[in-house]
C-alpha cells in the first residue's frame, strides 16, 4: 500500500509471506489483512506528515527567535498576569537586567512609581482588546531610569480569550533628554530675549515682523500683537528714512551689520535708534530673515550734539 503525504506517495508498506498461501480475496491476503495494510500505510503517512510539520515548525521557531533575539529593539512577553515570560537579549540590555531576574517576575517591578500606575492602566486597555503606544521608565540594577517606549499587541489564547501581551520596546532616554535640554534652553533664551533691556525683532526676509521683545515694546509703543506681521517700513521707520536702510539692508550677506537711523514710535515721536543685525539662515545656505538687537540712544546722541555746541562756543 502506498504511503501518501499531502497527496504526494512517499513510500510503500509490503507485506509478505514466509510460507505459500492459498489464493483468496487478493492473492493470499484476505479482505480484512488489506484493509489492514491500508490503514497502517495511512497512519504511517499521518505521523511522516506531523513529523514534517513539527521540523518545519522548529525551522521557523529557529528563525524566529534568531531574529528576535538579534533585533535592535527590545522584544518583551508577558503573560495574563503582566509577569514576563519571555524577554530578548536587546530588551535586557535596555534595561541592565539578565532574562533569569525578568522571567517569572511582575513588570511593575522594575518601573518608577509613576510608571507603574500607568502600567497597570495601560494593562487593562489592553485586556479590553485595545492597544496604544506609551512610555514606561524602568529602573536598572544601579538605579538609573531608562525611558522607553512601548508598542504593544494582545495575545489571545485558543479559546479566545485574553492570555497576555507581546511588546517591541525602544530605548527613548538620550532622545528625551536631548528634548529636555532643548526646551530648558529654548526657555532660557526666550526668558532672557524676553526681559533684556534692549529691543530684539525678527524679521522675514521680506521685513515683515515676526518676533517682538517686551523693550521694543517700551521704545516705540506698540505691543507685539500690534507689530508681529507688519511690515518693518510701515511700522517704525520714517519715510524719510527708507532708501537710506534699504541701502544698509544686504540681503547676500551673511555678515552681521550694523547701522544708525531715526526711527518713528507709535505716538510719532523720531527717535534714534542704533541696530546691530545677523542674518537669519536655513540650511541650504539661503538668508531667510534677521535678527536685530536695538538701542535707543537718542538721549546719548542729544547730549552729544548739545556738548559739540557747548565747545564750539
Amino acid at each position: 500500500a502506498d504511503i501518501l503525504v499531502a497527496g504526494c506517495k512517499e513510500g510503500e508498506v509490503t507485506v509478505y509471506y514466509t510460507e505459500e498461501k492459498p489464493e483468496t480475496d487478493e492473492g493470499p491476503f484476505i479482505k480484512e489483512e488489506r484493509n489492514l495494510i491500508n490503514t497502517i500505510a495511512e497512519r504511517l503517512g499521518d505521523a511522516i506528515a506531523y513529523r514534517q510539520v513539527e521540523d518545519e515548525k522548529k525551522k521557523s521557531d529557529a528563525k524566529f527567535k534568531m531574529v528576535v533575539e538579534t533585533m535592535n529593539e527590545g522584544v518583551a512577553v508577558v503573560d495574563e498576569y503582566g509577569v514576563f515570560s519571555y524577554v530578548n537579549k536587546r530588551f535586557c540590555e535596555i534595561i541592565n537586567r539578565s532574562a533569569d531576574e525578568l522571567i517569572g517576575h511582575l513588570v511593575s517591578e522594575y518601573l518608577d512609581p509613576f510608571s507603574k500606575n500607568l502600567w497597570e492602566d495601560e494593562f487593562e486597555v489592553r485586556r479590553s482588546g485595545n492597544v496604544r503606544l506609551f512610555e514606561l521608565t524602568w529602573v536598572t540594577k544601579n538605579w538609573q531610569k531608562i525611558i522607553t517606549t512601548v508598542s504593544p499587541a494582545v495575545i489571545y489564547n485558543s479559546s479566545g480569550d485574553f492570555a497576555g501581551s507581546f511588546a517591541i520596546i525602544s530605548d527613548v532616554t538620550e532622545q528625551r533628554r536631548s528634548e529636555k535640554a532643548l526646551k530648558d534652553s529654548e526657555h532660557k533664551y526666550a526668558s532672557h530675549i524676553k526681559n533684556t533691556p534692549v529691543a530684539v525683532i525678527e524679521f522675514d526676509s521680506d521685513l515683515f515682523i515676526t518676533s517682538w521683545n517686551l523693550s521694543a515694546e517700551k521704545f516705540f509703543g506698540y505691543t507685539s500683537d500690534e507689530a508681529i506681521g507688519k511690515k518693518t517700513f510701515d511700522l517704525i521707520i520714517p519715510e524719510y528714512e527708507h532708501e537710506n536702510v534699504k541701502k544698509l539692508l544686504n540681503w547676500d550677506s551673511i555678515s552681521i551689520s550694523e547701522n544708525i537711523n531715526d526711527n518713528i514710535t507709535k505716538e510719532g515721536r523720531i527717535i534714534t535708534c542704533h541696530w546691530f543685525n545677523t542674518p537669519m539662515i536655513d540650511p541650504s545656505g539661503k538668508v531667510v530673515g534677521l535678527s536685530s538687537i536695538c538701542q535707543d540712544i537718542t538721549e546719548r546722541r542729544e547730549t552729544a550734539e548739545k556738548l559739540q555746541k557747548s565747545e564750539e562756543r
